[in-house]
């Protein structure tokens, strides 16, 4: 209790797992699994969630029928993107109680993330029927199922009910937005998404989404601010460059050692590779972490740049990184002045020919 009272949470929970490893059935269980749950929270807050997931597995372990303990590890496993193990969690917390609620929500949350919207549906029409028709919650839930099943308009319809019941539920507001933004009803986007900034607890992620609505909409110069915020999302911390690698910012790069770091899928990768030429051409000496597979596509097309693995990269040989996907935004892009020296990827000659033999072959 000493510990906890000073915050020394890891130093509390050495002498409880002391006690049961000699007593198993000792009292102090149900002090050390609180202990568990508390320091996961913690470190989940931090962006951390893959240490949280070794304290909720430990807590359950413990107790394993306990409906706080198997809500916050399929609530973790959600979040690290397992969401497969978090609904075996939650369908068990809901064979020792079921209808538990929080439980429930979370089990829609992995349906959800597993794109089974018809089960899902189902779930969340089951969950409306009791205490959470009240929530701005639950009716955003269904809003999402209903988009993720193509019915637009329906979902819309489930979020504006969300934000009678809570106008300033930024979930909501968000996802309203992002319908909205789609439709053509930017103007009235822009106006949740600012609405859904002011109130959230986690403006970086309201930020990605507005970030996106805005460069479809064409507003770059916000928009590119904006999508700098991609780097965390939500409780999920991401790394932009190499650890210990300072990231550019717009300072001049002639004579500058600059990794820039591909991201996300191969397409954008394909997409903004056109960067890293136009840094050389500023006279910076350029390197590209890219996927593999582009590695040879990417040697060929402009032979000034070091295009490595990410096995291969040493970040003590560079100077600053950048992920690739900022590019627009320190060089300033906008809709009207996209570089287009194209082209700017070059095919292996002989990988054409063997690929002009294979087509022309087929029937």
């Amino acid at each position: 209790k000493a510990y906890k009272g000073l915050g020394r949470i890891e130093e509390a929970l050495a002498p409880l797992r002391a006690i049961l490893a000699r007593v198993p059935g000792h009292s102090a269980k149900s002090t050390l699994i609180n202990l568990l749950l508390d320091q996961g929270h913690a470190l989940a807050s931090q962006g951390r969630e893959d240490l949280a997931l070794g304290l909720m597995v430990e807590a359950a372990n413990l107790n394993h029928t306990a409906p706080n303990v198997l809500l916050n590890l399929g609530a973790t496993l959600n979040r690290l993107n397992r969401p497969a193990e978090g609904e075996q969690a939650l369908r068990l917390a809901l064979t020792f109680y079921p209808g538990h609620m929080a439980c429930q929500i979370s089990l829609l949350a992995s349906l959800i993330q597993l794109g089974r919207f018809e089960e899902a549906e189902a779930l969340c029409r089951e969950i409306l029927t009791g205490p959470a028709r009240e929530r701005a919650e639950a009716w955003t839930n269904l809003g999402v199922i209903q988009y993720g099943l193509h019915r637009p308009a329906e979902a819309e319809a489930a979020f504006r009910h969300a934000l009678t019941l809570n106008a300033d539920h930024a979930e909501t507001l968000v996802n309203l937005a992002n319908i909205l933004s789609v439709e053509g009803g930017m103007e009235e986007a822009r106006a949740l998404y600012d609405r859904a900034r002011a109130v959230s607890t986690d403006d970086t992620l309201v930020g990605f989404h507005a970030a996106a609505s805005l460069l479809r909409a064409g507003d770059w110069a916000e928009g590119w601010d904006l999508y700098e915020s991609r780097f965390r999302r939500g409780w999920r911390v991401i790394d932009p460059v190499p650890p210990g690698l300072p990231v550019w910012g717009q300072e001049p790069v002639a004579g500058r050692r600059l990794l820039l770091c591909c991201e996300q899928g191969f397409g954008d990768a394909l997409q903004f590779y056109r960067y890293a030429g136009l840094l050389a051409d500023q006279g910076a000496m350029v390197g590209v972490q890219t996927p593999p597979p582009l590695a040879r596509l990417f040697k060929i097309s402009d032979p000034r740049l070091a295009i490595l693995t990410p096995d291969e990269v040493v970040p003590g040989d560079w100077e600053r990184g950048l992920p690739l996907l900022s590019a627009p935004h320190r060089l300033g892009t906008r809709v009207d002045s996209v570089p287009a020296d194209i082209p700017y990827l070059t095919a292996d000659p002989a990988q054409v020919a063997a690929w002009g033999r294979r087509l022309a072959a087929l029937p």
